[in-house]
């Protein structure tokens, strides 16, 4: 059984429609990357998968249930996001952030039990940061908060976990340490969702692309096979040798 699917999805806003017929399938698992040119839709598909915006037309479904019929608290279990905003509130700590992942878990009162410190400690093995703990976020450099952002989505402890352009403001060395994290994460058979513009890096973690251009249906192939064929020019709207 696939961790998400849709059925004849059509997304959008008021009554612009980006794209539809959109029959897309993501396998516990599965790293994929969402390409395409800013304004193509991509974060607009995100958001509606994660069912923070409502479709235009078809449905989104977790397992076999409609995402739309799924209470929030319920959909928190499930989908972890990790947006490109820093978080607003910078003097938090790296652990009180953290903890707040589990909170779909520790009730409004956020009051933590064993599973959910077993979650942290997870999290903060899988991403390397135990030395971070008790710094504050706006001690940390991009590259760390990053990471810090990550370990608070494991903490979450959700089948798929989707991230906004992850890598978009690191330096190269950061770019490859957070997409070789992710690869390592859906080896753990967690799902994860990327949008992305590091075409050459993500081609080298990510099982899937999922590619978007404006009027046309998502292009779903290797990502070998989408480079090789020129298929990620035509879609980015490259010249020759960019790629």
């Amino acid at each position: 059984m696939s961790l998400l699917h849709t059925h004849d999805l059509a997304i959008g806003y008021g009554k612009k429609t980006l794209s539809a017929g959109l029959n897309l399938v993501i396998e516990p698992g599965q790293l994929i990357g969402l390409i395409g040119q800013n304004g193509v839709g991509k974060s607009t598909l995100m958001r509606t998968l994660c069912g923070f915006q409502a479709a235009l037309s078809g449905e989104v479904f977790i397992g076999e249930k409609a995402i739309k019929s799924i209470p929030a608290s319920e959909l928190a279990k499930k989908i972890s996001v990790v947006l490109t905003e820093k978080p607003g509130a910078q003097n938090l700590t790296v652990l009180e952030l953290i903890s707040l992942g589990r909170h779909p878990y520790s009730g409004w009162l956020g009051q933590l039990r064993e599973a959910d410190v077993a979650a942290m400690e997870r999290a903060f093995e899988q991403c390397q940061i135990h030395y971070l703990l008790e710094k504050r976020l706006h001690q940390l450099s991009d590259g760390q908060l990053q990471k810090v952002m990550i370990a608070r989505a494991l903490a979450q402890d959700t089948d798929l976990i989707v991230l906004d352009e992850p890598t978009s403001h690191l330096d190269l060395r950061n770019k490859v340490e957070v997409l070789e994290l992710l690869k390592h994460v859906s080896t753990t058979g967690k799902s994860v969702l990327i949008s992305t513009h590091e075409i050459t890096l993500a081609a080298k973690v990510c099982d899937t692309f999922w590619g978007m251009d404006f009027g046309q249906p998502i292009a779903i192939d290797l990502p070998d096979n989408m480079i090789r064929s020129g298929q990620v020019k035509q879609l980015l709207h490259l010249q020759e040798g960019v790629l």
